[in-house]
């Protein structure tokens, strides 16, 4: 656990989430490659899906669900995803500050970070940019009726046996 998230970040242990209030942006981001699910099927299917799931939870109320997954047809990649609340009470600078804290912990242990973002979610391009992240503007992907845009985080220092 990476010290700038101690007793902030808990790692997933089957918390209650239904009461989970998640960002418009995020849904809408989200739910084109879901088959447009609800809110906590969402939620559920990305925690299902990754290998470390963690909760930012610096009150009483969970404030973002993230974590990674491998990516099914290349284990040197990793898919990081976040997926936050209305209610996220954590300043800009600190969410940032844990936020890249993960990423080097995730980058360690694989060469490629990817993931697609929604083109018109402007702050979430912003914060991934923050952490290093290349965001590929020039090339969108269109899914359903969304452009996304890949970003991606090479990490060359990851070696594999």
């Amino acid at each position: 656990m990476p010290k700038s998230a101690e007793g902030i970040v808990f790692p997933y242990k089957g918390e209650d989430l239904r009461y989970f209030r998640m960002r418009d942006m995020d849904y809408r981001e989200t739910s084109v490659s879901t088959g447009h699910m609800f809110p906590l099927q969402i939620l559920n299917k990305s925690i299902k899906q990754s290998e470390h799931v963690w909760i930012l939870r610096p009150k009483d109320t969970i404030e973002a669900v993230f974590g990674i997954k491998d990516h099914p047809n290349n284990p040197y990649t990793g898919i990081p995803w976040l997926i936050g609340s209305k209610d996220i009470s954590l300043s800009p600078i600190q969410f940032i500050r844990i936020a890249r804290d993960f990423i080097d912990v995730f980058s360690s242990k694989h060469r490629w970070l990817v993931n697609l973002i929604l083109a018109e979610y402007t702050t979430a391009i912003r914060m991934v940019e923050l952490l290093g992240f290349t965001v590929y503007k020039i090339h969108p992907v269109q899914i359903s009726d969304e452009q996304y845009y890949f970003f991606t985080k090479y990490n060359e220092e990851v070696t594999y046996v």
